[in-house]
């Protein structure tokens, strides 16, 4: 859950709004919008389970803004 609340925020980031979603409003947003599905954390935290279709993007790496 704390993998969703992560992404939700960043989705809302640069929105003065945020929308607090369960799990199948979520899903039913991402299959409707085109959207860019990042999981910011560890290789590793992502290597143990991801959301279909995110990318990784390792925010404690030293160069995570040119990933």
């Amino acid at each position: 859950m704390s993998l969703l609340s992560s992404l939700l925020a960043l989705i809302s980031c640069g929105n003065a709004a945020f929308t607090d979603l369960n799990a199948d409003d979520f899903e039913e947003i991402i299959k409707k919008k085109e959207i860019a599905l990042v999981d910011v954390r560890t290789a590793g935290e992502y290597a143990d389970g991801n959301l279909r279709g995110a990318a990784n993007a390792d925010w404690l790496a030293g160069d995570f803004l040119k990933q």
